[in-house]
């Protein structure tokens, strides 16, 4: 009889385990946009990085066609929103708050300018 309960336990704590992965890995967020220029028309081709700033960890995604980008199966944390363009000034958005199971949209409009300048914008809470 032993045996069954130790058996039972250890199956039991896999079960655990188990769910607790598969519930982390469907509770993801995403951070969706569209990238345009100063004048409205869309930025196709744009380089999107979102940084986990208590992870580091980062994701990069494009716009397509119509200036439309998408970055899915994030953790919920806060963030860093990057956007490059050849030909326009670099765009970095902070603190940008990712709660589980969220969509955030993060709207850009890019500067023309160099790309070496950069155009910085905090996310108030």
């Amino acid at each position: 009889m032993h045996r069954s309960s130790t058996q039972i336990a250890v199956l039991a704590v896999l079960v655990i385990v188990f769910t607790t992965f598969v519930f982390a890995q469907i509770i993801t967020s995403s951070i969706v946009g569209r990238i345009t220029d100063s004048s409205g028309g869309v930025v196709p081709g744009a380089q999107i990085t979102v940084t986990n700033t208590g992870t580091g960890l980062s994701s990069e995604a494009a716009a397509d066609a119509s200036g439309a980008y998408s970055v899915p199966n994030l953790q919920f944390g806060v963030y860093e929103v990057t956007v490059k363009k050849a030909g326009f000034q670099t765009y970095r958005a902070t603190g940008i708050q990712v709660l589980a199971s969220q969509s955030v949209r993060v709207d850009v409009s890019l500067q023309v300018g160099a790309v070496q300048q950069t155009v910085d914008v905090v996310a108030e809470a």
